[in-house]
């Protein structure tokens, strides 16, 4: 995909993804670079609390005022074009659907807001990205496609497949930050004041700042805690997932996708997770720190504004082969049981978990039993 698109290009599109976690005001910007990037005429970003339905975050760009105005009157019938609430929580979160193979109906004269809309503006499709949906907020992203630039193709898909973790994972730290833009010389004082953990590290986990939350949580020793200055979780596995996203956050964002997303840690009866938010690239995160690569949020679970499905193979970057053998084994299969299970020589299962082990941090398969159980997250 990176053929697709110049590297450069795709740098400078998840920094800016990056700067609007701490300034949403950068979001029209960007989604005007998103748009460009991927063929699309318009899009809109709408976040709200859920249940109450307020408005956290609501930008666009490539809609005139107009449209946007009379957009407003339609109210529930935006959702109806997707085929009502019900059929879009079945959507996975984690891919871009098209209303053309989800909801053809949305695209017909069936649909008030397409005759009167959608079709008037030369629309002929949408893209919708998941941002967020839980307990306490859901959002998306809505891309507009015009009948000029032609029917969506898999290379705009694959495109949004790449940037939708760095798009969740920004949309997430904004709202650990609780959605306000900071300026760069006051991210350490809205950091210390907030009520969820931050640790900013270097690339190798030396804890550079951490705020109150996290210096209680260090001197507890729980859910984190520093071994020689360096940042450090019970889990041999979290902390491994931990230092893999840092190193990529230091040396290049674009390539995190869902590292350092949600990681999760289970200690007893409480369920944290932990985000990683890069701080070297960009036009605003460079100046919050001369000496942090990243800053690591540690939320409770419950404020988590991730999907409840944990991917562990995007997690540790596992092949789908070693990502099938860390399955088993997590639930007590021998991997002369998998051999036979797979029709793969035991050698061959044999190196995939050994690639396991060093991916995740383990050294024995008692230790990844533990690590599947403490990855985990509870049914809320």
């Amino acid at each position: 995909m990176e053929q697709a698109i110049a590297v450069e290009a795709m740098s400078d599109l998840v920094a800016s993804i990056y700067d609007c976690a701490i300034d949403p005001n950068e979001w029209p910007r960007t989604l005007a670079a998103l748009c460009d990037a991927m063929n699309f005429k318009s899009a809109a970003l709408n976040l709200r609390s859920y249940p109450s339905g307020d408005i956290l975050l609501l930008y666009t760009t490539g809609i005139e005022q107009h449209w946007l105005e009379k957009l407003h009157g339609y109210g529930a019938e935006a959702l109806e074009q997707w085929g009502g609430i019900g059929k879009l929580l079945t959507y996975d979160p984690n891919q871009p659907a098209l209303m053309s193979e989800k909801h053809k109906e949305g695209l017909t004269e069936a649909s008030r807001i397409y005759v009167e809309w959608t079709r008037p503006r030369g629309m002929i499709d949408v893209m919708g990205v998941g941002l967020a949906r839980d307990g306490a907020a859901m959002g998306t992203i809505a891309f507009g496609r015009h009948r000029d630039a032609g029917p969506v193709t898999e290379r705009d898909l694959s495109l949004a497949r790449l940037l939708l973790p760095h798009l969740q994972r920004s949309v997430a730290i904004s709202r650990l930050l609780d959605i306000g833009s900071i300026k760069s010389d006051m991210f350490q004082s809205v950091v210390d004041a907030l009520s969820v953990g931050v640790v900013m590290t270097d690339a190798s986990l030396k804890v550079i700042h951490a705020n109150q939350v996290a210096r209680r949580m260090l001197s507890m020793g729980a859910p984190v805690t520093a071994i020689n200055g360096r940042l450090s979780v019970p889990s041999p596995g979290a902390t491994a997932a931990l230092s893999r996203a840092v190193t990529k956050a230091a040396m290049d964002e674009k390539s995190l996708g869902p590292n350092g997303f949600g990681v999760p840690l289970r200690l007893g009866d409480e369920t944290h997770v932990f985000h990683v938010l890069p701080l070297r690239s960009g036009q605003l995160r460079p100046t919050v720190s001369v000496a942090a690569d990243a800053a690591i949020f540690i939320a409770p679970s419950r404020q988590s504004p991730l999907w409840p499905e944990l991917e562990i193979a995007a997690l540790f970057d596992l092949t789908p082969a070693e990502a099938r053998v860390f399955e088993r084994i997590s639930a007590g299969v021998s991997p002369g049981q998998i051999a036979a299970e797979t029709g793969a020589a035991q050698s061959t299962i044999k190196t995939h978990l050994l690639q396991v082990f060093a991916k995740t941090g383990c050294h024995r398969q008692a230790e990844l039993v533990a690590l599947a159980s403490s990855l985990k997250l509870p049914v809320w």
